[in-house]
Parts: structure tokens; sequence; C-alpha cells
């Protein structure tokens, strides 16, 4: 007697197939976080070079020094905590009580944000002309917490920059 089939698959059929979908599966998760981290430090580079020229700009506009400084509580060199930027009328390059506030700013979640350059360590700090003061060069490293993502930001006396992946 011959058998009809109806069409169905059989378990081991059906199985290949599920361990097929699950390689390709963890695959592009894998991939997918990788574009994730990048994205964050891409966040953190533009958040940081926006705060930048903000400050740099109230500098030129306001016509008085402006201070662009790594939060107090982030460890020596690293500016993961976040940063402010202030009008520091008296050019002692400290944010005194009747000094404004222009804007503070966190690093992205995940994102750690290093200097190599002693001048940067602390502040960045804005003469009126906009220009940077004792600041030769210096890189800023933003690399995510899970390490597979990192930008080097390469900062000029000019206060000109240059992107590019850490080596």
């Amino acid at each position: 007697m011959d058998r009809l089939r109806n069409g169905g698959v059989s378990l081991p059929e059906l199985l290949c197939a599920l361990a097929i979908v699950a390689v390709l599966a963890s695959i592009a998760a894998a991939s997918w976080s990788r574009v994730v981290q990048r994205m964050q430090v891409d966040a953190g580079v533009q958040r940081f070079t926006t705060s930048l020229w903000h400050a740099r700009s109230e500098a030129i506009r306001r016509g008085t020094w402006v201070v662009l400084e790594r939060l107090d509580h982030c460890p020596q060199s690293n500016w993961s905590c976040g940063w402010q930027a202030y009008v520091d009328r008296n050019n002692n390059a400290f944010l005194d009580e009747d000094e404004h506030v222009i804007h503070t700013k966190d690093a992205p979640h995940g994102v750690q944000v290093r200097v190599n350059a002693n001048g940067l360590r602390q502040r960045i700090r804005l003469a009126p002309n906009g220009a940077s003061h004792a600041v030769s060069a210096g890189s800023f490293f933003f690399e995510h917490s899970a390490g597979q993502a990192c930008t080097r930001l390469l900062l000029s006396a000019g206060l000109r920059w240059r992107r590019e992946a850490c080596a």
C-alpha cells in the first residue's frame, strides 16, 4: 500500500534547521554587539567635541576665559565621569562660587575617556579669543569598557582634532 506524505518535516530535519539558525544568530549577536559598542564610543567622541566647541564659542561670545574640565570625582587623567564648562572670570582655572557653569556632560555609559598629555589631564583653558591656553597637543582615548571599540581623538594646540582608530 502506498502512503501519501503530508508535506511535513521529520525530527532530524527540524533539529538540523534549528542548529543552523542558532549558529547564524550567535554570529549576528556578536557582530551586533560590536556595532553597539562602536556607536557608544562614537557618541562619546561626538559629545566631547560638541562640548569643546560650545565652550570655545562661549569664550568668544562672552569675551572671557572659559574652562572645560573633567569632573572632580574622576581619577587623574580620566574624563570618564564627565566634564563641565564654566566661565572663569578671574582666570584662576578653578570654579569659584560667583562663576557660571555653562554645561555639564556625562560620558556615555560603558565608555572610558582617558588622556595622555599633562596639560590636558585636568582641564582645557580657552582664552577670550577662543584659543587654547598652555596646551600644545594631546590625545583623548575613547574606549568601550568591553574593549572592542576604541577611538583616539588627537587634539592640537589650535583646537583642531583628528579622529583615528586606536592601535
